[in-house]
C-alpha cells in the first residue's frame, strides 16, 4: 500500500513539474501518461507470463490493448493523418509548426510562415500537406 501511495505522489509531482516548469501542454502530458500506463501494463503482463500466471497475463494484455485502442493509439483506417490527433489545430501545435514561442508578434508569425512556406512549397519539392499545415498554423495564430 505504501508503494502505491509513493508512486501516486511521485506521479503527481512529475505532472506538476512538467506543466509548471517545462511548459508542457495538458494534451501532450495526457498522451505521455496514457502511453506510459499502457506500456506499464504490457510489462506487468510479460512478467506474469514469465512467472507462469498465463490467465492473469492474458487478461492484463487484453486490458492494455483495449486501453491502447480506446485512447487512439491504433488507428488502422485513419488515412492521411501525420499525427494521431484529430480536430482543429491548437495554438501550441501552431507555434510548434512555425517554430515560435508563446508571445510571438504578428510580424514574427508572418516571417516564420514566409520562411517555411518558401522551403516547403509544393513547387519547390514540398508536399501539399506540409504547406497546408504551415498555412493552418499561421491562420490559427493570427486568429483567421
Amino acid at each position: 500500500m505504501g508503494a502505491l501511495l509513493f508512486g501516486t505522489a511521485a506521479l503527481a509531482l512529475l505532472i506538476y513539474l512538467a506543466r509548471g516548469f517545462l511548459g508542457i501542454d495538458a494534451g501532450t502530458l495526457l498522451r505521455v501518461i496514457r502511453s506510459s500506463a499502457v506500456t506499464a501494463l504490457a510489462l506487468i503482463a510479460a512478467v506474469l507470463f514469465l512467472r507462469g500466471l498465463f490467465a492473469l497475463g492474458l487478461a492484463l494484455t487484453i486490458v492494455a490493448v483495449v486501453l491502447h485502442v480506446a485512447w487512439g493509439g491504433w488507428r488502422p483506417f485513419a488515412r492521411g493523418r501525420a499525427t494521431g490527433t484529430s480536430g482543429p489545430m491548437t495554438r501550441a501545435e501552431a507555434l510548434a509548426v512555425l517554430g515560435l514561442h508563446d508571445g510571438a508578434s504578428a510580424d514574427d508569425i508572418r516571417a516564420a510562415h514566409r520562411r517555411l512556406i518558401l522551403q516547403i512549397h509544393p513547387d519547390r519539392g514540398g508536399t501539399d500537406y506540409l504547406a497546408a499545415k504551415i498555412n493552418q498554423a499561421k491562420d490559427v495564430l493570427l486568429g483567421k
